[in-house]
């Protein structure tokens, strides 16, 4: 099967949307379920994020060797900063303390086991800690809020993310639709066309390749000049037959003139009479026959009894 095929357009073009629809779905969940609280989930007691539970264990748990590893660590993948004071306020990495920092960590022992803190366009937020080393500890994350609040509803309504995805999904849907029946729209047009009996509708197509609807639009094509061939010959047939039957004829009226004009001799054209009532009868004959599909055409003309006949029928016309 060629790749150009319409199938293979199809099948690569859903599986894309597929594909797109099922990362996007994993990016946006992966993203909003990484942002820090802001101010109103604090208020509610709504949790943290995983990664934010995550990073509250380790430093709870971690030797006091591996703090210092476990800050950087998630400064660099979240760009979060983080501090963790003793009970006198200072950090155990030995870092300079901002006086933010000391503020909302010294809210921790007023409200209880977590504080907010907007300050300077960052947030603050504060954990009561415990290690078994250091004795009670207060961790301090300090980040950017939340860019919008498109992404805080969305990260905090399920229905919405997934009204979201079905939304992304049908405007790629439509758009890829859009794209592979381009062509069949122009060809019901140009149908239309012709059955209002304009033949002359040829689509634009290449003369080789491409899919199935390329291949439709030749053969339409195609189509359309047989038929614009058939009627040219069925128009040359016409004027064809109404010239040899207007030969026959006019060679009646003339036998028929010349009778009214002498009743003596009215044999003579009698015969011509009969003789061309005999070639109009076989003209007609020929004409039905030759409508049929299993008409035969001659082969051979013997060309002298026939030009005898038209001189004869041209003396007769002629005297």
């Amino acid at each position: 099967m060629p790749a150009s095929s319409l199938f293979v357009k199809i099948f690569f073009g859903f599986w894309v949307v597929t594909i797109a629809v099922l990362a996007s779905w994993l990016v946006a969940g992966h993203y909003l379920d990484s942002l820090l609280p802001d101010e109103s989930q604090t208020r509610r007691g709504d949790g943290p994020p995983r990664f934010v539970m995550r990073l509250l264990y380790d430093l709870q748990n971690e030797p006091a060797d591996q703090l210092s590893q476990v800050i950087t660590d998630v400064q660099q993948e979240y760009r979060v900063r983080a501090w963790l004071l003793n009970a006198s306020g200072e950090d155990v990495l030995g870092r300079r303390v901002p006086d933010n920092v000391a503020t909302v960590a010294a809210r921790v022992n007023e409200s209880g086991k977590r504080a907010f803190l907007r300050d300077a366009g960052r947030h603050l937020v504060a954990h009561q800690l415990y290690r078994d080393d250091l004795g009670p500890m207060r961790s301090v994350l300090a980040f950017k809020p939340n860019r919008s609040r498109l992404a805080h509803t969305l990260g905090s309504n399920l229905w919405l993310r997934a009204a979201l995805a079905v939304l992304v999904s049908g405007l790629l849907c439509y758009l890829l639709s859009r794209v592979l029946t381009r062509r069949l729209g122009g060809l019901r047009q140009a149908a239309g066309k012709l059955a209002d009996g304009d033949l002359a509708v040829p689509l634009a197509v290449r003369d080789r390749g491409g899919d199935e609807t390329d291949d439709l639009a030749r053969d339409f094509n195609s189509m359309a000049a047989q038929l614009q061939q058939r009627i040219d010959v069925q128009r040359r047939l016409l004027a064809d037959v109404s010239h040899e039957l207007r030969s026959p004829l006019a060679r009646l009226r003339v036998a028929l003139a010349l009778a009214e004009q002498n009743p003596a001799a009215v044999a003579p054209q009698l015969q011509r009479i009969e003789r061309e009532a005999t070639r109009l009868d076989e003209l007609i004959a020929e004409l039905l026959s030759s409508q049929s599909e299993d008409c035969a055409m001659d082969e051979h003309i013997d060309l002298v009894p026939l030009l005898q006949d038209l001189c004869n029928d041209a003396s007769f016309e002629g005297r």
